[in-house]
């Protein structure tokens, strides 16, 4: 995967996150966009999103976030 921002893009092979990158820092070249650096993340086999893990499996909660889990925490 790869974090531009609050851009988040996904390729299968190492060729084709090397083409997804270029096509999204032209678009935000294009559009005016300027990356904020300290917000990007590249090569990344999961991210956390609005407490959702995204990977290439799909989307699922963090187990971190649950009610359950919680709970335990403030105990």
């Amino acid at each position: 995967m790869i974090w531009i921002d609050d851009l988040l893009g996904y390729g299968k092979s190492d060729e084709g996150l090397l083409a997804l990158l270029k096509k999204m820092l032209m678009t935000c070249a294009d559009k005016g966009l300027k990356p904020n650096p300290k917000k990007c993340s590249f090569y990344l086999r999961e991210g956390l999103w609005c407490d959702r893990l995204i990977s290439g499996e799909g989307v699922r909660h963090d187990p971190c976030e649950s009610p359950l889990f919680q709970i335990c925490r403030l105990r």
